[in-house]
């Protein structure tokens, strides 16, 4: 209970911000800025995810979208022939990741460099190509459709965006949560260690592939969660939509950009590079569809050129510039 209490005394600003947060619906009643506000929690969420392996460990994965698949894939399929609600289906959809996070892991974190990523990206393919495989089962490319008569809790349909802000904002706080327990714990310490230096960290004792492992089957559990609910807000779901390497991208993209391996960057990366998305998106032409994608490329290119530790960093430099300051301020009164 300690470390709880001086964990929320230790940021108290995020406390009551989250708290302003939960208060947002009983003011705000257009639906459209409360699904833009539910795809920041989502990516918030999903890039906090990903700095657990990503960040934490610098194992860049771009597999992410590939457990977010499973997680959508494994709910609507079991509703779809055993008419399981999502709420238990989540749970299956877990340990079919844990499975997958295993498969790509257990090869690849014995080796070094590059081959943990070159992986990530080739099962995230063959997971693809499995779905559109598989066409009679999963639909294939047209994807699963939940039929509007279903209706309520138990399926997740609601015809106001309200019931989905408090789901995704509920799911980004105990993903955070997660993420805070993996940082401050032991995980967290070997896990910067072996980032600093794997062979100074093997020499002390620590099991690199193993301390990897366990933090990529908690980064999949998180994805794979947030991609079953996902799936059942939208009702619809094909793999393009939750298993394309686009997809990939922007989940390690909104961590990078908002700061990587650092607790509040992935929240900061979703609240800048979300509304720019949906701006680009809502008042550009049709036809430069791609407009999206290249923001978000432009201002990866801009962070890394600039601010490679990205936004958060600024927020760092501005806090220690103000400390300074007080600190000058207080000595000059002293004499």
């Amino acid at each position: 209970m300690m470390n709880v209490s001086k964990a929320l005394k230790n940021n108290i600003v995020a406390v009551i911000l989250f708290i302003l947060f939960f208060t947002v619906p009983l003011f705000l009643k257009n639906n459209y800025l409360l699904s833009i506000l539910v795809q920041i929690f989502l990516f918030a969420a999903l890039g906090s995810a990903w700095n657990i392996i990503g960040g934490f460990a610098r194992q860049i994965s771009w597999a992410h979208a590939s457990f977010f698949l499973v997680g959508a894939y494994t709910g609507m399929l079991m509703f779809q022939y055993l008419k399981i609600s999502p709420w238990i289906s989540v749970f299956v959809g877990v340990v079919l990741s844990i499975i997958f996070a295993i498969f790509i892991g257990a090869p690849s974190f014995r080796l070094r460099g590059t081959y943990f990523s070159l992986a990530t990206i080739a099962v995230g393919q063959m997971i693809r190509e499995l779905v559109v495989y598989f066409a009679g089962f999963t639909g294939g490319n047209n994807g699963i459709v939940i039929s509007s008569k279903y209706k309520g809790f138990a399926v997740m349909r609601w015809n106001q965006e309200t019931p989905y802000y408090y789901i995704f904002l509920i799911l980004l706080i105990l993903i955070l949560g997660v993420v805070y327990v993996v940082d401050r714990g032991r995980l967290g310490y070997y896990l910067k260690a072996i980032r600093e230096d794997q062979d100074a960290a093997e020499s002390l004792g620590i099991r690199s592939s193993k301390v990897k492992m366990n933090a990529l089957i908690i980064s999949a559990a998180c994805t794979s969660v947030l991609g079953t609910f996902y799936a059942f807000k939208m009702s619809y779901v094909d793999p393009t939509m939750v298993g394309s390497f686009d997809l990939a991208v922007k989940i390690g993209v909104i961590a990078i950009v908002g700061g990587i391996g650092t607790f509040w960057g992935p929240l900061l990366g979703a609240i800048v590079i979300i509304p720019l998305m949906e701006a680009c998106n809502a008042f550009l032409p049709a036809t430069w569809s791609g407009a999206s994608l290249a923001l978000y490329g432009l201002i990866l290119m801009l962070i890394v050129i600039f601010k490679p530790e990205g936004f958060w960093s600024i927020v760092t430099d501005v806090k220690a510039n103000f400390t300074k300051k007080k600190a000058l301020t207080q000595l000059k009164g002293d004499s």
